[in-house]
């Protein structure tokens, strides 16, 4: 019998003798042990190192001392043991003794690698364990075997739940008023269109690049006669929103002789000469009965005295700046402060008077700013014209009033993300 087939009856007989006893385990033990030392003696020295030699995979360095660091190898350990488990019988050393034997001692099998059936057939199997008869079929001995195995498919239920979260949110929705950019150059933006009246001729058309002309009178020759005749006119028109008129200006002034302009009862203009005022002088107030006057030659002053009662002193009874005797008996004297009777007084100083007749017509091209003058409301523009023989007036204001503008509603809705996170 083979090395092989001996191990394979020993493990039977073992197997079955576990069995018998398997009720009770102590006896299993026993049993097992007897065994063990009833074998030692017949199978210690089977396997000998020149039968060793021909196993695969055999070598006499052994990695075990490699694997553990410091390691100085097993065999004083092994040697130790043997030398300890001499004489002895117990379990453990039972299976020492049995492993220590002398190979020589034991029983030697030449084992040929290239002719025992069972090395062929164990490379065989090896290399292609399916080519084994039988390997492939249902009970054999077969090492390795193809199968396909089908497993039923499982299912699985799983529930999650998504939850919708409130909060408080506020917001706004703004209202603002959008307009296009401010400009002027329009016809109406501040004076109300077709407001103006007057005792003369009143003209409103465009003059050019945006601007507006208002005249007032008629630019002409000789259509008033006098001397020292007086002719007031008055124009009025309406403002909406001052602020809106960007340019308010007496821009032109034709007249013959004189001319006094004001706007509001404010003087813009007198014309030719300047001053702040315009009327033909009157003859004065007579001083009285029994005077008599006279012009002093270092201050040019009028000086007037008068005999009051039957003292025969006569008694100061004022100073002017002119003095003229009136009258059929040559005993009545006129005075004044202003000057000449007939002339046209202009302004505050003594000698600020002149003739009524000029002999021009005037046409001055003017750029007097007339806005700070102006009101919200009813405007009033007054012209005195003072002629002497033939004469006339008129004035040119020129304005520029802010363009209206087209305005809309924008919305500014702040709300917008929060309404699309509702839908």
């Amino acid at each position: 019998m083979s090395l092989a087939g001996r191990l394979c009856w020993g493990v039977i007989l073992f197997c079955l003798a576990l069995r018998a006893n398997a009720e009770d385990p102590m006896a299993t033990f026993n049993d097992a042990k007897a065994y063990a030392q009833d074998t030692v003696d017949g199978t210690g020295g089977i396997v000998g190192a020149e039968q060793a030699a021909t196993l695969p995979h055999y070598t006499t360095t052994s990695p075990v001392p490699g694997l553990v660091p410091g390691s100085v190898g097993l065999g004083g350990a092994g040697a130790g043991k043997i030398q300890g488990c001499q004489g002895q019988n117990d379990t453990e050393c039972a299976a020492v003794n049995f492993l220590s034997k002398n190979p020589d001692s034991r029983l030697r099998f030449n084992l040929d690698p290239a002719t025992d059936p069972s090395l062929q057939a164990g490379k065989q199997v090896q290399a292609n364990p399916t080519a084994v008869v039988g390997a492939a079929q249902e009970g054999s001995e077969s090492v390795c075997s193809n199968r396909t195995v089908t497993d039923p498919a499982t299912y699985t239920t799983e529930v999650c739940n998504e939850y919708r979260t409130t909060t408080t949110q506020t917001c706004e929705r703004v209202l603002t008023v959008a307009c296009d950019p401010l400009t002027d150059g329009c016809d109406a933006g501040g004076i109300v269109a077709n407001s103006w009246a007057g005792d003369m001729a009143v003209n409103w058309a465009p003059s050019g690049s945006g601007d507006y002309n208002l005249t007032f009178g008629t630019i002409a020759d000789n259509y008033w006669g006098g001397w020292g005749a007086t002719f007031d006119r008055t124009l009025t028109f309406e403002i909406r929103d001052k602020s809106l008129i960007t340019r308010f200006a007496l821009t032109r002034a034709a007249f013959d002789d004189w001319l006094w302009v004001k706007v509001n009862d404010q003087t813009v203009y007198v014309g030719p000469r300047g001053g702040d005022r315009l009327f033909v002088i009157g003859q004065g107030s007579p001083v009285g009965g029994n005077a008599f006057c006279y012009q002093n030659d270092w201050s040019a002053q009028w000086s007037c005295y008068q005999y009051i009662g039957w003292s025969e002193t006569p008694t100061l009874v004022g100073t002017y700046q002119y003095c003229a005797m009136i009258g059929w008996d040559g005993s009545t004297w006129y005075c004044n402060n202003d000057g000449p009777p007939g002339y046209v007084k202009y302004g505050p100083a003594a000698n600020d008077y002149g003739s009524p007749e000029l002999s021009t017509s005037w046409n001055f091209g003017l750029n007097i700013d007339i806005k700070p003058y102006l009101k919200e409301g009813l405007n009033t523009v007054w012209m005195r014209t003072i002629v002497a023989g033939g004469g006339e007036g008129a004035v040119v204001f020129t304005t520029r009033q802010t363009c209206p503008r087209n305005c809309r509603d924008v919305w500014s809705n702040e709300c917008a993300a929060f309404e699309a996170r509702a839908q």
